[in-house]
């Protein structure tokens, strides 16, 4: 109850000056610097969590990535400050783009329930950067689809077309 005035003036102290003059950019400031904070906030324990419940052959990667998203999530408020709001509207899109395709590619391809998280993607981008960033996520989220699905041979398609299909 407390600590949720306190985050929103810690947020607004990182707010570029000349942001802060106008609602809109103040606003879609908070919501990048928010946004990125709480990522890099829950990936710290979750990078434990991967070290501890992720496969033996998968656990180093898992964790590293989780840290690495945590640091590069953290870079958001330099970039607000350095480069304004499209650079760091696209640095938040991008990195999840990333993580999201990473996912998306190791889950299932097409039939992955990661696929959805590219319209939060596309929609986060076009809040904090604008229409024309949206749009640009949007193409490159349909690249990935489509991609996905051309490059996967029949027989992995029907495998798991009936893994997530299986009641």
């Amino acid at each position: 109850r407390l600590a949720r005035p306190r985050i929103i003036a810690a947020l607004g102290r990182r707010v570029p000056r000349e942001l802060i003059e106008d609602f809109d950019a103040y606003r879609r400031s908070m919501m990048a610097l928010g946004v990125a904070y709480t990522i890099a906030f829950l990936c710290l324990p979750l990078a434990s969590f991967m070290w501890w419940v992720a496969a033996p052959g998968e656990r180093l990667l898992g964790t590293v990535n989780t840290l690495a998203t945590a640091a590069l999530a953290g870079a958001t408020g330099v970039l607000l400050r350095r480069g304004g709001l499209a650079w760091a509207g696209n640095w938040l899109a991008g990195l999840l783009f990333v993580g999201t395709t990473f996912a998306v590619l190791r889950s299932g391809g097409v039939f992955s329930p990661f696929i959805l998280l590219f319209t939060v993607i596309v929609a986060l981008a076009t809040m904090i950067a604008g229409q024309r960033s949206g749009l640009a996520w949007a193409a490159m989220a349909a690249l990935v689809l489509v991609g996905a699905y051309g490059f996967t041979d029949d027989a992995t398609m029907g495998d798991q077309l009936a893994r997530v299909s299986a009641p």
